[in-house]
């Protein structure tokens, strides 16, 4: 990396840090940073340092399931989660972060992806593009 692109990649940073708070910046920031000098990236490390101050916020797939009164079986939130693991990544260039949550069956406390209140309609589109598979299917 030439001297130039390191001050390319730090201005970017330095605006991001400055715009969402050095806690708050995306994993995605670094590696849009390289790019935009026209680095190819081949690997990224992501750590995250906090949560964001909203995260209280953040839906699960589970809220999701019970806000559209979808019985929240394992099996079904396993195959959304994966799916909406995969949005997330697609959306953010990052998975969904975790935040420590009631366990669905009560008993103690989990880890739970979660994710930002604005993607709430992209996960019921995926409780309903799976409802809609499951009535198209022969049984």
């Amino acid at each position: 990396m030439t001297l130039i692109d390191f001050a390319a990649c730090a201005l970017v940073l330095l605006v991001a840090a400055t715009v969402v708070g050095i806690g708050g910046i995306l994993p995605g920031v670094v590696r849009a940073a390289l790019v935009a000098t026209g680095r190819v990236v081949v690997e990224e490390r992501v750590v995250y340092r906090t949560l964001p101050a909203d995260v209280d916020t953040y839906i699960t797939v589970i809220d999701v399931a019970r806000g559209l009164g979808v019985e929240p079986e394992k099996d079904l939130m396993w195959a959304i989660g994966r799916q909406a693991a995969r949005l997330h990544r697609t959306v953010y260039g990052c998975g969904p972060r975790k935040a420590l949550r009631e366990k669905t069956g009560g008993g103690g406390r989990h880890d739970f992806a979660v994710y930002p209140p604005e993607m709430r309609w992209d996960l019921e589109g995926l409780f309903r593009m799976r409802a809609e598979a499951a009535r198209m299917s022969p049984v």
